[in-house]
């Protein structure tokens, strides 16, 4: 058996990744990170916590805004505001972008993939951009604009520590976007916790992850489940409102965690059948059927939660109300 703090057992017949445990001191990452931003100009190591970078070369802006990770808990985009960008680069021949793009490189986390461990988390807006003109300009037309872009690379512990959070909220803060949202914050919370409760120091199957191509049963999406969670908190603020950002940040979450947990030891006691029939209830695209290799791996690891079809799960673990 091959284990780490985020994989999942592989059977002999499934598929499985060169490297199932890669960190930022790995080959692979350096590779990565290399041919991300290749040799950057303009270094300014100011301090451990981040790092100051500049792109103008436009073939190496390409590569970049193509293959970085975007941040799993970010807000929709604006789709407007992308097009404002795209139109400035194109009556303008370029732009220098004002504000840095920032990412964050997570030095004490583990992934089947090395994207997952540096991603965007200001700037989605402006990268998003830059894929748009990328894909609408020919190759050959490249050389006709000049674009400045200026990254900062924090160094930070993991996806879930609370300098992730507070870097994130910083950059959010200041700008009246729907991060400042009550179903946002409360979800942001609850999945941090849920991240913490159900991982592998806690004997359990990895519950959340960040990388979709690694996602199997009975792990799900980060992102997926942002989506989903907030669009149910929301529903329920529709009955108990006004409730503001600071009751989400006061909101007690350790009764809904605690749902989770005894939601999950209440599943042991299920048949793969009763999965299966929850699962087809309702039924979504790619809602695929569990096999019996799926549900060994899930008693072996402890996360039947992770079974369950994801709407069914929030309406039996979290009510605000009670």
């Amino acid at each position: 058996m091959n284990l780490d703090s985020d994989d999942e057992f592989h059977s002999s017949n499934e598929e499985a990744p060169d490297e199932l445990v890669i960190n930022t001191n790995s080959d692979k990452f350096r590779k990565y990170k290399k041919r991300l931003l290749g040799v950057l100009e303009g270094i300014n190591n100011f301090d451990s916590y981040c790092e100051s970078y500049e792109i103008k070369d436009i073939y190496k802006i390409n590569k970049f805004a193509s293959s970085i990770k975007e941040y799993s808990l970010n807000d929709n985009l604006n789709e407007s505001h992308i097009d404002y960008f795209v139109d400035t680069i194109k009556k303008n021949n370029g732009i220098y972008f004002l504000d840095r793009v920032s990412l964050v490189q997570y030095n004490e986390y583990t992934s089947q993939h090395p994207a997952s461990l540096i991603e965007i988390i200001n700037g989605h807006h402006r990268i998003a951009a830059l894929k748009k003109f990328f894909i609408i300009t020919p190759r050959e037309e490249f050389i006709n604009y000049k674009i400045v872009l200026r990254l900062d690379i924090y160094h930070l512990d993991n996806p879930n520590s609370e300098k992730t959070i507070e870097l994130f909220k910083a950059f959010n803060a200041v700008r009246p976007q729907k991060t400042k949202w009550p179903a946002k914050e409360l979800s942001r919370r609850i999945i941090y916790s849920l991240s913490e409760t159900f991982d592998i120091k806690s004997q359990h199957f990895i519950f959340i992850k960040d990388n979709e191509k690694w996602a199997k049963k009975p792990s799900i999406l980060r992102k997926e489940l942002a989506i989903k969670l907030e669009e149910h908190i929301k529903e329920q603020l529709k009955i108990i409102e006004p409730f503001t950002v600071s009751d989400a940040l006061k909101f007690n979450i350790s009764p809904i965690i605690d749902k989770f947990i005894t939601y999950n030891n209440e599943l042991k006691k299920k048949t793969i059948e009763w999965f299966n029939d929850i699962k087809q209830q309702g039924q979504i695209d790619n809602d695929k059927e569990i096999t019996i290799e799926i549900f060994e791996r899930t008693k072996k690891f402890i996360c039947f939660i992770g079974l369950v079809k994801l709407e069914y799960l929030l309406h039996k673990c979290i009510s605000l109300s009670s």
